[in-house]
C-alpha cells in the first residue's frame, strides 16, 4: 500500500503513554506494515533494522506487548490486517471487473459489423487507431482521463501519455482513478498522487 488513512485524534488518545522513541517506533512498524502489507518479522532485531532503530530494541518490545500480537509467522496488529485484506480485496475485485469489461469490449466490437446500431460504446482511439492500455492502468479510470484532456482541448500527446501512465502504474486500479478524479474536478491537466493523499484521514483504535 503507498498510503493510509490516519486519524491523527485516535492515534493521539491511545498513545499518550508512549515517549518519543516508542512513538516513532510504532509510527514506523505500522508504515513498515501497510508498506509491505504483511505482518512484523518475529525476530525483534529484524524489526528494529527495518524500521532503522537498532540500538532501541526495548522501545520495540513495549509497543510490540502493547499493539501487537505474537503469532506463528509474526506479529500482528488486527486494525491493519483488516485494513490490508480490505485493500487487498478491492484491489483484486478491480482487476477481475476492468479485465470483464475490457472481454466485453472486445467481443463487442468483435461483433460490431454485424450490429453497428446497437453500439453504446466506442474503444479508446488515437488516430482512429485502438488505443492499448498497459494492464497495469485502471481502463475505465484512463478513459475519463483521455475525455477530459480533449475537453479542455489538450489531447495527451504519445510522449505525455506515456510519461502520465508511468506517474499511476505503481498505485492500484482504486488509488489510480482517485487520482484521476481529483485531477478532473480540479481541472488539472496532469496527474498528482501527492494531492490525492493529501484528502485522506485514516480512523485509528487501538487494538483490543
Amino acid at each position: 500500500m503507498n498510503y493510509y488513512k490516519f486519524h491523527i485524534g485516535d492515534y493521539q488518545s491511545h498513545t499518550a503513554h508512549l515517549d518519543p522513541l516508542e512513538d516513532i517506533a510504532y509510527r514506523r512498524m505500522m508504515d513498515w506494515c501497510y508498506l509491505h502489507e504483511r505482518d512484523l518479522p518475529l525476530d525483534i532485531e529484524k524489526i528494529a533494522k527495518a524500521i532503522r532503530m537498532r540500538s532501541h530494541c526495548d522501545c520495540i518490545e513495549y509497543v510490540l506487548s502493547e499493539f501487537f500480537q505474537l503469532s506463528e509467522n509474526g506479529y500482528i496488529n488486527k486494525r491493519i490486517t483488516s485494513e490490508v485484506e480490505q485493500y487487498q480485496s478491492k484491489s483484486q475485485k478491480a482487476r477481475e471487473s476492468a479485465a470483464a469489461r475490457w472481454k466485453g469490449n472486445a467481443d463487442a466490437n468483435a461483433l460490431r459489423p454485424e450490429c453497428e446500431g446497437n453500439a453504446n460504446h466506442k474503444p479508446l482511439t488515437i488516430n482512429h487507431k485502438p488505443l492499448t492500455i498497459p494492464s497495469e492502468i485502471n481502463p475505465e479510470a484512463w478513459g475519463e482521463f483521455e475525455q477530459h484532456r480533449k475537453e479542455m482541448k489538450q489531447p495527451l500527446t504519445e510522449l505525455a501519455r506515456k510519461k502520465a501512465m508511468t506517474v499511476i502504474s505503481g498505485f492500484s486500479f482504486e488509488e489510480q482513478a482517485e487520482i484521476i478524479d481529483n485531477t478532473i474536478q480540479n481541472r488539472w491537466k496532469g496527474l498528482f498522487p501527492g494531492k490525492a493523499k493529501e484528502k485522506n484521514n485514516y480512523d485509528w483504535r487501538k487494538n483490543t
